[in-house]
């Protein structure tokens, strides 16, 4: 989990940077216990950006006067099925705005305020900017700007880890091309846990899986690094248990990676 926390903004055309508007917009995104955000202007004659600190994390903003390169784009756009425009809109782009947190990782705890700190930094350069989209980079997700700048309106003030640090992967479970048993991958927590969830192979819908894999994403990443091997959840709102997660290794996605394998015991009934 040594990876720094990024995001970019697509403009329109080659971006200048704007602290003061910025300072403004930001502002407005914080919980008041963050206190006032300070920030570092460089060089401002060769347009060379800013650091803001916020509440000890500190968060570079670089215009770069060059569109996000397509390599970097590619998978995210190509699992984008919500937002139906987003490969022509960054093709349109002449320039981004690179954001990275670049305050040293202190232990994993501190990834929740820092995601947090970077959501509410990144909607502010999007606002001000009037930029076309933002790149996540640890979900691997690109978002439209209406849906970040709506979901950011609460992050200086929210508990909870936000839909924007996550995306979903969608695999088929089973070789049988009429089965309809499907397998539901996240994207995103392993820059809070260093492990992604798995849930599946079932008989869900896309829809069904996919809420119950972000629900417990966003569950894992605000709780942080309390859950082992073996361990319960109740993700149903009962008391009782009706999850179990085990440690385990995925080739899905074709790299054999950590994942944190979801089992439903409702669905794992119904297999039996």
């Amino acid at each position: 989990m040594s990876e720094r926390l990024m995001a970019m903004v697509a403009t329109a055309e080659a971006p200048v940077a704007a602290p003061k508007a910025f300072m403004r917009a930001v502002r407005r995104l914080l919980a008041k216990s963050d206190g006032e955000p300070l920030i570092a202007e460089a060089d401002q004659k060769v347009n060379a950006g800013y650091v803001v600190t916020v509440s000890g994390v500190s968060i570079a903003v670089v215009p770069m006067p060059f569109a996000i390169p397509a390599g970097t784009l590619g998978t995210a756009i190509g699992n984008e099925y919500v937002w139906k425009d987003a490969g022509d809109t960054f093709i349109r782009s002449k320039g981004h705005f690179l954001i990275s947190v670049v305050s040293p990782d202190i232990d994993a705890s501190q990834r929740f305020n820092q995601a947090r700190l970077l959501t509410a930094v990144t909607a502010a350069v999007l606002s001000t900017s009037k930029g076309l989209g933002v790149f996540w980079q640890s979900a691997d997700s690109v978002i439209s700007p209406a849906r970040f700048l709506t979901q950011s309106k609460t992050v200086g003030a929210d508990k909870t880890a936000s839909e924007l640090w996550f995306s979903l992967r969608f695999f088929p479970g089973s070789s049988d091309p009429n089965s309809d048993f499907l397998v539901c991958q996240s994207t995103g927590l392993a820059a809070f846990l260093g492990r992604e969830i798995e849930c599946g192979p079932y008989a869900m819908t896309p829809a069904e899986i996919a809420d119950t894999v972000i629900l417990v994403a966003r569950y894992m990443a605000t709780a942080g690094p309390v859950f082992g091997d073996g361990h319960t959840l109740g993700i149903a709102g009962t008391k009782e248990p009706d999850a179990r997660i085990f440690f385990d290794w995925s080739t899905l996605g074709g790299m054999n990676k950590p994942i944190i394998q979801l089992r439903l015991m409702a669905q794992e009934r119904v297999m039996q």
